[in-house]
């Protein structure tokens, strides 16, 4: 290889911004402004370019014109920095799909209040990740996290949390409704427990009887009970006077208010209250997508104070 040649491949790009600069500004003392450099390094660096290209680049005046050869060059420097912003573009796109999927699982109460808030911060940190995303009722949560269909769940903490870590978001409180057009809807306000011996219960999940043989359930206190996985349609049920159902404060307060309802707090069992957070199943280490959004559900909304699972 020449030593013409090495020189060529050796040029520099920074002395080539100092030939644009002088003939955009059309000075010296422009340039330099331009390029947050002094007068005189806008000058060497120009020098520099013309004794390796062997050429004069820039007729001196004022304003300072270019040779035909420093015309060329100007254009090839364009031609580099069109190329590089297009290499910067294929770099970031590579970056972002290096990233990875989130599978994600939130119950329908998280999904219709906190969610949206988490979901946005996450994206704008970690623009590289991917989102699959699913709503699922909390009993069933449990299972697809422990089965590893899905990596982390959001929402109730289970009853039993042996195998899984927790990270706790806040507390949620449940309080049974009834919708005002219901036939009993008297008899309940006053707290008769015989009356909910004739109402439907509407909950997301019904979990089989062998998980739970052993211990008395809720469920047995009413006449019947419908699986319905949606929140809102469980509120439409209320409140047309078809069922009762439990709901989450932060729900009737947003979403249900004016329909109708009515809590129904005289019975002992009218209020739950249960922690709420991120789970995931201890045995398996978290990817990078799952751990980036577990430390953003510690800082970003809904999250309400910091304690540890």
């Amino acid at each position: 290889m020449s030593s013409s040649s090495m020189e060529f491949r050796e040029l520099d790009l920074r002395a080539m911004d100092c030939l644009r600069a002088v003939v955009e500004t059309g000075g010296f003392g422009p340039a330099a402004r331009a390029l947050g450099l002094t007068q005189s390094a806008v000058s060497h660096g120009l020098a520099r370019l013309e004794r390796q290209l062997g050429e004069t680049l820039v007729v001196r005046g004022a304003p300072p014109e270019p040779t035909e050869a420093g015309r060329r060059v100007l254009e090839f420097a364009s031609s580099v920095t069109d190329r590089l912003g297009g290499l910067e573009d294929e770099l970031a796109a590579l970056r972002r799909h290096r990233g990875q999927v989130l599978r994600l699982g939130a119950s329908p109460s998280v999904t219709e209040s906190v969610l949206p808030g988490l979901l946005d911060a996450f994206v704008r940190r970690h623009p590289e990740h991917r989102l699959q995303v699913a709503t699922v009722a909390s009993r069933e949560l449990v299972g697809r996290v422990r089965a590893g269909e899905l990596e982390l769940g959001l929402g109730p903490f289970p009853g039993r949390a042996e195998g899984l870590r927790l990270q706790r978001q806040s507390e949620e409180e449940l309080t049974l409704h009834v919708g005002r057009p219901h036939p009993l809807a008297t008899r309940l306000a006053r707290g008769d427990e015989r009356a909910l011996r004739e109402c439907v219960l509407v909950t997301s999940y019904l979990d089989p009887p062998e998980e739970r043989p052993s211990r008395s359930r809720l469920r047995h206190r009413f006449a019947a009970t419908w699986q319905v996985s949606d929140l809102r349609l469980r509120v439409d049920l209320i409140a047309a006077g078809h069922a009762l159902a439990f709901l989450p404060r932060r729900h009737v307060t947003r979403q249900a208010k004016g329909r109708g309802l009515r809590a129904l707090g005289r019975f002992p069992f009218g209020r739950i209250r249960r922690d709420t957070g991120l789970y995931w199943d201890a045995r398996r280490p978290l990817s990078q997508a799952a751990a980036d959004f577990a430390a953003t559900c510690q800082t970003g909304p809904g999250r309400r104070r910091r304690t540890g699972g």
